[in-house]
């Protein structure tokens, strides 16, 4: 497939893309799920005499899919799979692990996690991009670091939008909307000449923070394209010196507005996108997914209305009627029960006394019975929202599991989601960092030295995604059982069940190990006084 890299084509395929999501309704699912999300439920809607009640049923169902994704502590687990053995692979993985643990820790990773597992939840699929500032300051005093930032999913654009794989896609477009003078700048930094002619396309935003942001300042949508190049270069054996054929593939990059490029064309140096992806629910032929939250809508704007038109009888019905002569009181209203106006004399004049009939308990018993429904359908049950009270071990354990049970596709998912953005930073390491300074640590040994990280271009990697449990549920099983072996004598003593207890369980659990030591320190070196024989040469027990 040729690859086209003028400007004017690259909007054009940006354009086929934001065509294609309108045929699929996404900008306005994605607008409604996170509008219902934030509790904005009756936007739009001209109901005056209503009160506008908001019981959001698919926020709490969000925000309990991000926490059970991410309650468990996910580990990467690097491992040399070349000819690089004993010491000298271990040393190079401790290295690199440390490296990502830093470049992880910079970008607040695990909080950025949870932002993209809600907008992924809400929006049916989200993607994580990846890129190396050389302005950025790390920790060694070393210029440049490697970035990461949310992609939302109308801002990303395959050349062929029915295949959920970035790898097979022959481009993407990352689109992102800027200050127009940002833009300017950054053409002109680039030495385009022609920076000046940049034009703001305010005009063509398709989301309403757009819209609302261009009254304040003047925008600009910028197109970053990654595409793939593959070369094929004869390569001699090490061992044999036999010329072998390689294929490499390289991923460049080209940035432009809607008529200017303000990026000529680069190469990262890497073999993959710098983009990692999650799909929430996987839909044949298309590229984007099913949000849980889009088809309950429907629902929760039932609950809402069958609670405000409840609402609306009880203030209408709450107190008796009035009745009231016209003839002889021209106006008459107490709002509330909106008073009744007849011919005749009711009592000379006024009348109170008639009362509506009681708001019958199937309505609200429908509210309950439609909200019940709904969470069952979304997969929040008691046991997920801690409405039970598991009184043993199995019983946590079994709650546990069939809480979790519904996610288990998308905890795959997310593990494969957190492995490719490793294989991302592994290929920005071995590119960007070249020579920099580490603390190696063995022991109680530190020394500072230097290291070249283009080593790591020619190591080939196999990465495993471990997960450990951390969940609360876990850590309390853990202690329960701890529990048992100590009262069955099981664990020998206080100082070893201590030990094992997972922090945050005993207050000042550390200094209470350490007086424990300490004691039994000072009973060992107290010296022992000797056992005197009995009559008959044996010692007294």
């Amino acid at each position: 497939m040729e690859i086209k890299k003028a400007a004017e084509s690259i909007w054009q395929e940006y354009q086929k893309n934001i065509e294609y999501k309108q045929s699929i309704d996404l900008y306005d699912n994605v607008k409604k799920a996170s509008d219902f999300y934030h509790d904005k439920h009756w936007e739009g809607l001209n109901a005056p005499d209503l009160d506008k009640p908001v019981f959001n049923v698919l926020k709490p169902a969000v925000n309990y899919y991000v926490s059970m994704l991410v309650s468990d502590d996910i580990g990467v687990s690097l491992e040399l799979m070349d000819d690089v053995e004993g010491d000298e692979s271990q040393f190079y993985q401790n290295i690199l692990s440390k490296v990502l643990e830093n470049a992880m820790e910079m970008n607040k990773y695990k909080a950025l996690s949870r932002e993209f597992l809600k907008d992924c939840a809400i929006a049916g699929d989200c993607a994580m991009y990846f890129y190396f500032d050389n302005n950025a300051i790390g920790k060694n005093g070393k210029n440049g670091v490697i970035m990461c930032e949310i992609v939302d999913n109308v801002d990303l654009h395959f050349a062929d939008v029915t295949k959920h794989s970035i790898i097979d896609q022959p481009y993407i477009i990352v689109s992102s909307r800027r200050l127009l003078e940002e833009v300017k700048e950054e053409a002109r930094n680039n030495g385009f000449a022609d920076f000046e002619n940049i034009e703001s396309d305010d005009g063509e935003s398709l989301t309403e923070a757009d819209n609302i942001a261009s009254t304040v300042a003047k925008y600009c949508t910028v197109l970053t394209k990654f595409y793939i190049e593959t070369k094929t270069e004869e390569v001699a054996d090490e061992q044999t010196g036999v010329l072998q054929t390689k294929t490499k593939r390289t991923v460049k990059c080209i940035k432009t507005t809607k008529n200017h490029i303000i990026q000529s064309e680069i190469d990262l140096g890497i073999s993959i996108y710098p983009v990692a992806r999650m799909v929430w629910e996987k839909q044949k032929k298309s590229m984007h997914g099913v949000s849980p939250v889009v088809g309950k809508i429907p629902n929760q704007i039932f609950i809402n209305k069958i609670y405000a038109m409840a609402m609306l009888y009880q203030k209408q019905n709450a107190f008796p009627k009035i009745f009231y002569d016209e003839t002889k009181i021209p106006y008459f209203s107490n709002k509330i029960g909106q008073a009744i106006a007849v011919q005749g004399d009711p009592n000379q004049a006024v009348y109170s006394g008639w009362k509506a009939p009681e708001l019958s308990a199937q309505v609200t018993q429908l509210a309950d019975k439609t909200t019940e429904k709904t969470k069952d359908a979304l997969g929040i049950y008691d046991a997920a929202l801690g409405n039970v009270k598991p009184d043993n071990t199995s019983a946590i354990v079994a709650v546990q599991k069939s809480a979790s049970q519904p996610l288990e596709l998308q905890k795959m998912d997310y593990y494969q989601f957190v492995e490719d953005c490793v294989r991302i930073l592994i290929e920005f390491v071995a590119e960007y960092y070249g020579e920099r300074r580490i603390k190696i640590e063995e022991g109680d040994y530190q020394e500072i030295s230097y290291f070249d990280f283009s080593q790591f271009k020619d190591l080939n990697m196999s990465l495993t995604v471990e997960v450990g449990a951390a969940s609360y549920w876990d850590e309390l099983t853990q202690v329960q059982t701890l529990d048992n072996l100590m009262t069955q004598n099981i664990i020998p003593d206080a100082l070893t069940y201590l030990e094992m207890v997972p922090d945050g369980y005993v207050k000042n659990k550390q200094k209470i190990i350490d007086r424990i030591k300490e004691l039994e320190q000072k009973q060992a070196e107290q010296p022992q006084e000797p056992i005197e024989p009995q009559e008959g040469g044996e010692y007294a027990m």
